[in-house]
């Protein structure tokens, strides 16, 4: 296309390992045209964290040893062996955790659901398994010339988005040979992270990634930004059915998104869907003005790819975000390194717990990454904590229907088996609630009820913490075997009889009062995260009043049958444990010689299946969030609300960064 000066505009790509290159075919002598191409100068990483079981992670070889199998994965859902993929929706095995999630490779499946707690303890041990990076040895410099990367990611398919994750025609300085798309994508993080449409993170990396590269031609907004702007290139096919970089999404579904994320000159309250009813989540969205289409134009020379950045959900979030820190300078200095254009941050979009982990990123204690994150937007982040990990622990995953029989399979049907896991799992036990989750508990039902309730037909007698400013950790957490509302088993504990804490030189087995120590650790991690508030910062979470979408913001027992036996005392603080659930929900107490049993009801609390509102609202920003509607947990990034927002967030930091407001 010739542009009004005359020159022919051409379009860059970026190779593997980031460099730009321009892609032009030879013309005969007599052919005067001149072409000019605009290089970007400088190029903000957007950076998307995934949340907890989402990203890939790898045996050890000693892992490998101890479970007796060949198999590469401790955890890799997108894998698929042929001739399943029409079984897939069978075992939905993140559904209901993060609502994410396709069938796992089919003898890894089969390998987790058959095993028994050690065997889980074993398999989703945090000092053993690391996360399934592209380029091995997390070197980016590195190409895996054996193909087996490709192998192992090959779920990162149907990748063509042009202009810059598309199949090159030229060499890279990097690989020294042309690269797919796919494996550029790969080289970006995004086989990290489970992927699959509908169950991972494909649509938002996509979209992301489509928006973020098609913003202007000839100098104005591109129809993907603004009603009637420019047409980008290669939308779609010839017969106009699918999108030409994504042969999954069909016109009617791009045209029905396309308006909701055509975001310039729309007041952010398009993506507000306050709570009617609800004043805690009845709030308004982020106050600014819209964004511009000046604030766009001021990004032409800012490239914005999107990568992701896995890290190990099973290990401390404070070490997840150190972690991820190192991995981002590394990024950063790749670019600076290898390509001519200049950068100096990324933005982070992190979703669920990979908010804990962006927080411990900028924490001055921890990644201390607070210079290299021009800003930050969360999704659904359990704030401060989340009911649903105690409820798992005392009576497992409780899942029901299809997708749930394949949770209940993985992580175990009990909470003898999810304590195996979750105990070790220092990630896991952070998101137990902290004393402020029982104050916004408090807060958002208008009482004074602890989140851990007993109800004897349909009327609460008692609550623990005892009070919204109590600590639950006290109260909950450290209560000894007998009190029936505490949290550890302590012969759940450690079924693979491995070593605890080193003491006066000996290692003891892990045990009950270790338990208690890491969960006081957990706790500590946690306090410290909520509290961090992020430059330019922006965020968005969920707010669902249907019956499918609740979520647990407190965990009721009641009373089986109604009726307390002759002779119980009304205080359940007077009743005892007798035993817990072997399965289902149900456990059994025991006053005055009688006994009798209590069961989980269902979930009852605003949310979006597995953060309640009022722990996601709790969380800190500088520049305002959203309260949405009508999306579960996992697949949040699938809403155009939620991509919105994001984008809204995206254009509005990066106008923040100092050649933006002040170009030389």
């Amino acid at each position: 296309m010739s542009t009004d000066d005359g020159l022919k505009e051409i379009e860059l790509t970026q190779v593997y390992g980031g460099a730009m290159a321009a892609e032009m075919a030879l013309t005969k002598e007599s052919d005067t045209q001149k072409l000019k191409a605009h290089v970007p100068k400088y190029v903000i990483p957007v950076v998307f964290v995934h949340g907890i079981m989402a990203g890939n992670l790898r045996l050890s070889k000693e892992q490998q040893k101890a479970l007796n199998t060949t198999q590469e994965f401790a955890w890799q859902p997108d894998s698929l062996l042929d001739g399943w993929g029409t079984m897939a929706s069978i075992f939905e095995i993140l559904a209901g955790f993060i609502g994410a999630g396709r069938l796992l490779e089919i003898g890894q499946a089969q390998r987790i659901m058959s095993s028994n707690s050690k065997e889980r303890q074993i398999n989703f041990d945090p000092a053993q398994v690391r996360i399934d990076t592209y380029c091995p040895d997390d070197d980016l410099m590195k190409f895996d010339t054996s193909g087996q990367a490709d192998k192992r990611q090959s779920a990162i398919q149907n990748i063509n988005i042009p202009p810059y994750l598309k199949n090159d025609l030229i060499k890279s300085d990097i690989t020294k040979r042309k690269t797919k798309a796919e494996q550029k994508a790969r080289w970006r993080g995004w086989g990290e992270a489970v992927f699959a449409k509908g169950a991972g993170y494909e649509v938002p990396l996509k979209e992301l990634e489509f928006r973020l590269s098609n913003r202007m031609k000839n100098g104005k907004a591109t129809k993907l930004w603004k009603k009637n702007g420019e047409e980008p290139s290669l939308l779609f096919t010839r017969d106009g059915s699918s999108y030409e970089w994504d042969p999954i999404v069909n016109k009617e579904e791009f045209d029905k998104k396309l308006e909701m994320l055509q975001i310039l000159d729309k007041d952010p309250q398009t993506w507000n869907q306050p709570l009617a009813g609800h004043p805690m989540f009845s709030h308004k969205g982020p106050t600014e003005g819209p964004v511009t289409e000046d604030e766009l134009k001021k990004l032409e020379d800012v490239f914005m790819p999107v990568h992701s950045l896995g890290y190990n959900w099973l290990q401390s979030n404070a070490k997840s975000g150190m972690d991820v820190a190192k991995r981002i300078e590394k990024l950063i200095a790749h670019y600076n390194e290898h390509t001519h254009m200049k950068c100096e941050h990324v933005i982070i979009l992190s979703h669920s717990m990979g908010g804990y982990v962006t927080r411990a990123a900028l924490h001055p204690a921890m990644g201390n990454l607070q210079d290299k994150v021009l800003g930050v937007y969360h999704n659904v982040m359990p704030t401060v904590g989340a009911a649903m990990t105690y409820r798992r622990m005392r009576t497992g995953t409780g899942s029901k229907g299809i997708s749930g029989y394949g949770l209940n399979k993985v992580l175990g049907p009990t909470g003898e088996d999810v304590t195996a896991i979750m105990i070790n799992a220092p990630a896991a036990i952070e998101m137990l609630p902290n004393i402020e989750y029982g104050m916004r508990y408090a807060e958002s039902v208008g009482g004074t009820e602890g989140w851990v309730k007993v109800r004897l037909a349909g009327k609460v007698i008692g609550s623990f913490p005892e009070s919204p400013a109590t600590n639950p950790f006290d109260s909950i957490y450290s209560e000894t075997e007998d009190k029936w509302w505490r949290l550890i088993n302590p012969k759940w504990v450690n079924p693979a009889e491995q070593k605890g804490t080193l003491v006066n030189g000996q290692y003891g087995l892990l045990g009950a009062q270790e338990a208690f120590y890491r969960i006081m650790k957990a706790q500590d991690v946690l306090n410290q995260l909520w509290t961090v508030t992020p430059k330019n910062s922006f965020a968005s979470y969920g707010a669902n009043a249907t019956s499918k979408l609740l979520a647990y913001g407190s965990v009721t027992w009641d009373v089986v049958g109604g009726v307390l036996p002759v002779g119980v005392s009304p205080n359940p603080r007077d009743w005892r444990l007798v035993a817990d659930a072997e399965s289902g929900d149900e456990i059994t107490v025991e006053h005055n010689g009688q006994r009798f049993k209590l069961k989980i009801a269902a979930l009852e609390d605003i949310g979006e299946e597995m953060v309640p509102s009022f722990s996601a609202a709790a969380v800190k920003t500088t520049r305002g969030k959203w309260v949405q509607q009508h999306y579960d947990h996992g697949c949040s990034y699938d809403f155009s609300n939620t991509l919105g927002a994001a984008l809204y967030s995206l254009v509005k930091i990066a106008n923040e960064a100092e050649y933006v407001k002040n170009p030389t």
